[in-house]
């Protein structure tokens, strides 16, 4: 057999044995629109396989999350308080070529995924957005597997992490202001009082 009929048995061999599984990713995160700095919060992602095949090695990944001073944009950890088949990994990523700061994937990994199952990892997350807006993605995935994907559409999640200013209550500073022209006031005619007796007296 020569060296082309066995590349192409090799093609029709892996395109036969390769399984297909409609990998479908959903999420659910914690105040969301209200984000603060450094205080942790609970959110869920739940992986399905909408088959026909099963998937081998499904994971979920998001990542990286860094800035330019090290500190890390979103951290997440697994959720001690709830029992689960998932777990937790982390891999540190160096600056691509012309980026100006690299950071840490994370993944959850999970067992087997037949046709029709779904499973749910939960975590904890903390988002270290100063102020206004920022995105973050999930991605869901056979990892090191031959599983053929024909829906790509519904395996991300992308949602919007908002870290609301601190509203100033206007009344108060009015009330302060108020409150020391009053003060000023009332001063100035105890001066005038006191002006008044004295120069009485004399």
């Amino acid at each position: 057999m020569n060296k082309l009929s066995i590349l192409i048995l090799l093609f029709l061999t892996s395109s036969i044995s390769a399984q297909v599984a409609d990998i479908e990713l959903s999420a659910s995160f914690e105040f969301q629109d209200d984000v603060i700095p450094g205080q942790v919060r609970e959110f869920s992602l739940t992986i399905t396989n909408n088959g026909p095949d099963s998937v081998p090695t499904p994971t979920i990944s998001s990542g990286p999350w860094g800035t330019a001073d090290g500190r890390l944009f979103y951290e997440f950890s697994i959720n001690p308080a709830i029992q689960q088949d998932c777990t937790i990994s982390f891999l540190f990523v160096s600056p691509l070529p012309g980026a100006l700061f690299g950071g840490t994937v994370t993944s959850f990994d999970l067992p087997e995924l037949e046709s029709g199952e779904s499973i749910t990892c939960y975590g904890l997350y903390i988002a270290n957005i100063q102020v206004g807006t920022d995105l973050m993605s999930w991605i869901a995935f056979s990892l090191g597997s031959s599983v053929n994907d024909p829906n790509l559409d519904n395996n991300t999640w992308l949602g919007g992490f908002t870290n609301r200013p601190v509203a100033v209550n206007v009344m108060n500073g009015v009330s302060l202001l108020i409150l020391f022209v009053m003060l000023l006031l009332l001063a100035m005619y105890h001066k005038d009082l006191f002006s008044s007796g004295y120069m009485n007296r004399n």
